[in-house]
């Protein structure tokens, strides 16, 4: 073969290998879709009560911190974790959180703009506050310390389970038991998050631990730091409602009763965050936050919990059942109905705020076997096909 053959043989040979490389990944990494934005954030302190709306947030280990960083479990040897799904009255129990200034006046944290120096805080749990907790019919609000105000009182250990993973955390006293007792009518106890032992996400569902600050870890959240959902998926749901509810009173519902952390619109379709693999938030140009990267790492399967009448804490049967009817999309778990994202976020320090962009930086398949196990965004599972074949040969 002469010099100009095996030049042209050569330059064939690499259109062939880009086109093939091209091919293989244009369904994944995809031209992100102008103006999507954060238009509302919620935290959730107390897991299963009601959440706060807040302006921006700071990012910890855990997720955005302090969300469900308490948890009421039963007054009973085995320290059940408590719900909604049994008591959906607990979505009455309304927490406020405050920073404690050296005058001793108490600031609603949750109120507090751009700007304000208590928000640069990556530690708010060791500052001087505290959480307010206030119920219906309750005489008196509950008052629990922060731990840079509890005064060094030590806490008993608490061992405790979430959907059979283990959880530790610390009980924050009679008073606070007798409280929530008193309100849900059967012995019960609150326990804060213990930050020094890590609550690990499920494995399958993760990125490469190269990809992370620390390690990916939540605190009593279901099993993710972060719910992610779309202005545009809760209209569609919202339209079949008001043409087919199987609950009279139920015709449109808020994005309240999904309890997102983080609420986007203007994406392009309803649902579009099923196909997301990669995201990053960007603040504004003349903000020197720096961007955040969130993967996401399934789909969210709904129980009942979006049910509660979140004004009356009572349960009923819609949504769910409209969802039971156009939502079952997840092979991976196609006996229940899917509304929403699960989340990571590769960085532990940082907060996001109202108006930040969002980038999709590459989308794909998921299915609740897992597409991630530890790999990196291009290494993900792009099919049912291979997804099955990945599993048989981890089953050999």
């Amino acid at each position: 073969m002469d010099n100009f053959s095996l030049f042209a043989f050569l330059e064939w040979l690499w259109v062939r290998i880009i086109a093939t490389f091209a091919f293989k990944w244009q369904s994944s990494i995809t031209a992100s879709p102008k103006n999507i934005d954060v238009s509302a954030i919620y935290i959730y302190p107390v897991k299963s009560c009601r959440g706060i709306r807040v302006n921006q947030w700071p990012i910890d280990k855990n997720g955005f911190e302090l969300d469900r960083f308490w948890m009421i479990v039963s007054d009973t040897e085995d320290y059940k974790f408590v719900t909604q799904r049994e008591n959906p009255n607990m979505v009455l129990i309304e927490p406020r959180l405050e920073i404690v200034g050296p005058d001793g006046t108490a600031l609603a944290v949750e109120g507090l703009r751009n700007g304000n120096s208590v928000l640069n805080w990556n530690d708010l749990y060791n500052s001087k506050g505290r959480m307010v907790l206030k119920a219906p019919g309750m005489a008196r609000d509950l008052v629990i310390p922060f731990k840079g105000s509890d005064g060094g009182v030590r806490r008993r250990e608490v061992r405790s389970e979430v959907w059979g993973k283990p959880v530790v955390g610390f009980d924050q006293g009679d008073e606070a038991a007798a409280w929530v007792s008193e309100y849900l009518g059967f012995p019960a106890r609150i326990i804060s998050k213990n930050n020094d032992v890590i609550r690990p996400l499920t494995a399958k569902h993760v990125p490469s631990r190269n990809l992370f600050d620390d390690d990916p870890q939540t605190a009593f959240a279901d099993g993710y730091p972060f719910l992610l959902c779309s202005e545009e998926s809760l209209s569609e749901l919202n339209s079949r409602l008001a043409s087919g509810s199987l609950s009279p009173d139920v015709k449109s519902l808020n994005i309240h009763n999904f309890r997102p952390n983080i609420v986007v619109r203007n994406v392009p379709t309803p649902f579009y965050e099923d196909t997301i693999l990669q995201l990053h938030f960007i603040p504004p140009a003349t903000s020197s936050r720096p961007a955040l990267e969130l993967f996401v790492c399934s789909r969210c399967t709904r129980c009942q919990m979006p049910n509660v009448d979140i004004q009356k804490g009572v349960m009923r049967t819609e949504p769910l059942k409209t969802l039971m009817k156009f939502r079952r999309v997840d092979k991976g778990d196609k006996y229940s109905a899917c509304f929403g994202v699960n989340c990571v976020c590769a960085a532990s320090v940082g907060y996001l705020a109202v108006g930040d962009g969002v980038r999709v930086d590459q989308t794909g398949f998921h299915d609740r076997r897992g597409v991630w196990w530890g790999k990196k965004p291009s290494e993900t599972m792009r099919s049912e096909e291979a997804l099955e074949n990945f599993l048989k040969d981890k089953k050999n």
